[in-house]
This record gives structure tokens, sequence and C-alpha cells, in this order.
């Protein structure tokens, strides 16, 4: 068996992580080498696994509670996560930061379910990731390699 870890170092935006262990916290905010930064930190909003566990379990107990009607969740379950994420590691997340963040992990989301769509991949749900024996693997990097080198 052959898990999207491997399958992530020819193709990082593949993995996603739905379930993670809650491990050091990191730095949230990195040095920044390019021009116009004085201050030296990004601009950027960095998201951790920790960050991102917290995120993915209160939207996962907004959505039991109905705050999500349709294909969207409501403003108050967005806010909490921001709130939830700023004060628990001491950071400041907007709702632009949440929002931009579920935007992503939803994009990932339906990679994952392509992936796992095609002959020969599969589900293993003990582990939350995608499977493939070797073969499967081989043939699908040649195919994505050769695809972006046509490019």
């Amino acid at each position: 068996m052959l898990d999207l870890h491997l399958y992530s170092s020819c193709c990082p935006s593949l993995y996603l992580s739905i379930r993670t262990r809650v491990g050091g916290l990191g730095r949230y905010f990195h040095k920044r080498m390019g021009k116009g930064n004085k201050e030296g930190i990004s601009k950027q909003f960095r998201w951790t696994k920790p960050m991102e566990h917290v995120f993915l379990e209160i939207l996962e107990e907004e959505a039991r509670k109905g705050n999500k009607p349709s294909n969207t969740f409501k403003s108050v379950s967005i806010n909490r996560v921001a709130d939830a994420i700023s004060s628990r590691f001491q950071v400041q997340c907007d709702t632009k930061h949440v929002e931009n963040h579920l935007r992503t992990v939803k994009n990932q989301w339906q990679i994952i379910c392509k992936i796992r769509g095609e002959s020969g991949f599969g589900w293993d749900d003990n582990m939350k990731m995608i499977t493939c024996d070797r073969a499967t693997y081989d043939a699908t990097v040649m195919t994505a390699t050769m695809k972006r080198l046509k490019r």
C-alpha cells in the first residue's frame, strides 16, 4: 500500500491532512527577505497543523448545529473560528483568513475526491488517506510529470 504522503512529494498541492495530531505550535509568521517590508514580518497568515485541527473541529461542530444551511457556513461560524484561533494561539486571525482557508480546504478536498474516484486508488478510513499500489502510483506520477513537461 502506498499513502498520499509519497504522492505529495511530486504534487505538494494534493496532500491534505483531514485530522492531525496536535504537535508543536511552531511560528505563525515568517521572516520575509523581500523588499518593502521593514519590520521583517510577513503579512501573510500561516496556518499550522494545530490551528487547522481547531479550524476543522469547530466547523464540524457548527455543521452539526445546523449553521451550514447549504454549501457555506453562516458568518457566526466563521467568526467563532477566527475568535478561537486568535485567542488560543495568540495571533490575529480575521474572518478573511478563515474564509480563504476554508476555500483552500474545499479545493484540496475536491482533488482528493477526484483521485479517490480514479481506478486503482482506495481510501484507508483509519489513516484518513488515499492508498494505491506501486504500479498505480508510478503510472500516475509519470502521467502527471509528462503533462507538466508539455506545458
